[in-house]
């Protein structure tokens, strides 16, 4: 089944934004705002200040640390998702929000 691929850019995506987009994705952001479940989304690399009808995805405090940067603004409406955790392959967007330790999304 192919996949369109959309790039949320992170600190090591270094590239100008036509080189992925010839190879690899249909579309290059800095963040992506969805309507998922009826939920408002954004989806960011780093943890971003957020009003409170928003929820925040991101993936850049991975396993092994936190920044100490971003612990003012993280609240139970930023959802991580680690690579390392799901042993760097994708997961769907509904089992991220659905999990157990994420059922404050259903509320």
């Amino acid at each position: 089944m192919p996949w369109l691929k959309i790039l949320v850019k992170g600190n090591h995506d270094k590239r100008k934004d036509n080189q992925y987009i010839k190879k690899w994705f249909i579309e290059v952001l800095d963040k992506l705002e969805l309507l998922f479940l009826g939920k408002e989304l954004i989806l960011t690399h780093e943890p971003i200040k957020i009003e409170k009808h928003f929820y925040n995805i991101h993936w850049r405090l991975h396993l092994n640390h936190r920044d100490k940067g971003f612990i003012d603004i993280l609240s139970e409406r930023h959802f991580l998702y680690s690579c390392e955790k799901e042993n760097y392959k994708p997961i769907l967007l509904e089992q991220l929000l659905l999990r157990k330790n994420n059922n404050k999304f259903l509320k």
